[in-house]
């Protein structure tokens, strides 16, 4: 049987303010996050058929899905549907949840998928309504205690997007000419202990769930991706050789073959 954590003692001090007791007269304090953005470096991209696959962020055993970062075998570009998965590192700084040392970590699996279209329309009335404009993306950001039995990620952040970004990560993925990724994330529901310090080495915080018995499952923050770049590889498009014997083929192609 698996001892949970105990459920340390928070309190509420003032709007997004928790004190937590650490020890015999000693408190730490907690300050919500209001501004700073949470940068991930992301890495080891990959490409499942569907949602439902078990990938574990490194090496996909399940029949359907796509290898991209490394293998060298470019391919086509995926439907929306497809769901994107590899692992990121926190810029700088650790996450961890309130009263539990031993879950801080710098290192996320992370996932993509494509907003649902019922959501997607329902966000865009909205904003038509409010006359602002419709955001199109959606993250949470999660902490599940690992269980021995099972090798499974400890913290994860899962992304939905607009169908068509989605669609330019899986092409880039699955060309092989992704090289990197950095998302900007403005989370909703983190904490730190010390937002004096830079903003590349805040700690960020979850708060642990208060009907759980423990810290084994906090509570998960929300946001939205405020920045989404990533850096391809460049592709030469330089005239082969005419001595490249590929290229001479080429030529030999007849009109007619081409036309038909």
């Amino acid at each position: 049987m698996i001892e949970k954590n105990a459920a340390p003692k928070i309190r509420s001090d003032g709007p997004g303010s928790l004190v937590m007791e650490v020890s015999a007269g000693k408190k730490q304090t907690y300050k919500l996050n209001t501004h700073r953005t949470m940068y991930l470096y992301v890495q080891e991209l990959q490409l499942c058929h569907e949602m439902g696959l078990a990938c574990n962020g490194l090496v996909c055993k399940e029949e359907g899905c796509v290898f991209s970062t490394g293998n060298g075998k470019p391919g086509s570009a995926p439907d929306p549907s497809f769901y994107v998965r590899g692992k990121a590192t926190l810029g700088g700084g650790s996450i961890s949840v309130m009263g539990a040392p031993g879950t801080k970590s710098r290192e996320f699996s992370i996932g993509f998928n494509a907003f649902d279209e019922e959501v997607r329309k329902q966000r865009q009335a909205l904003a038509l309504k409010q006359g602002t404009t419709a955001r199109y993306t959606h993250v949470t950001l999660g902490y599940i205690h690992r269980q021995p039995e099972i090798d499974n990620n400890d913290w994860f952040v899962e992304c939905e997007l607009a169908a068509d970004t989605l669609r330019a990560i899986s092409s880039a993925v699955s060309s092989g000419t992704l090289r990197a990724m950095t998302l900007g994330l403005a989370m909703r529901g983190v904490y730190s202990d010390d937002w004096s310090r830079p903003s590349a080495l805040t700690d960020w915080f979850l708060k642990p769930n208060p009907k759980d018995s423990g810290t084994d499952a906090p509570q998960m923050a929300h946001g939205d991706i405020t920045r989404l770049s990533f850096d391809l590889a460049s592709i030469d498009l330089h005239r082969p050789s005419e001595e490249d014997p590929e290229q001479n083929e080429f030529q030999d192609t007849s009109l007619t073959m081409m036309t038909a």
